[in-house]
């Protein structure tokens, strides 16, 4: 239940066309700012838009109306102890009908 998403570029004008079919790809992206909707707006603006996320430019709406990003891990400094914390959680199963992971 996901969309093909066609990728096709020819080198010049009599070079072989060449496609490549991607339905959904999992990505690990590590922020340098937190600008609101940032990653949103920049996958979208590359035709890579988030899974479910219609209002920047999904297909379709997840059955539960979520979007598939989330947070898996977050790293800060303890303000007590002044030691470096990590809290992680696993991808959501519920996404393993979309990417093998």
């Amino acid at each position: 239940p996901y969309s093909i998403i066609e990728f096709s570029r020819s080198e010049s004008e009599d070079g072989d066309e060449a496609k490549l079919h991607r339905p959904c790809s999992l990505l690990k992206i590590k922020m340098k700012t937190g600008r609101f909707h940032q990653i949103r707006v920049q996958l979208s603006s590359m035709g890579f838009p988030i899974l479910g996320d219609i209002k920047y430019g999904a297909p379709f709406l997840l059955s539960d109306k979520s979007i598939a990003l989330c947070a898996t891990s977050l790293s800060f400094k303890n303000a007590i102890k002044a030691n470096m914390e990590k809290i992680s959680i696993p991808i959501p199963v519920e996404w393993e009908k979309y990417v093998d992971f």
